[in-house]
């Protein structure tokens, strides 16, 4: 939708819409990653600088956890 993923939350039915750098950052989980590694994959992907990409990738997942669309693994 517009360069934009829309999902949808089975459990509460709230939608989470996802920009460009989101959606590429959704689409590196689909096995568990460290934040440190997602960081990394961004600046490759986005040409962004490592610190900006760290704290892109924080607040991103501290937005998606509130959303409870993901969590964490215990291990």
């Amino acid at each position: 939708m517009n360069d934009e993923l829309l999902m949808m939350h089975g459990e509460s039915g709230r939608f989470v819409s996802l920009n460009e750098t989101a959606s590429y950052l959704w689409a590196c989980l689909a096995e568990p990653k460290s934040a440190a590694a997602l960081a990394e994959g961004l600046c490759a992907a986005f040409e962004v600088g490592p610190a900006v990409a760290r704290a892109d990738v924080e607040a991103w997942l501290e937005a998606m956890r509130a959303e409870k669309v993901i969590e964490e693994d215990a291990a």
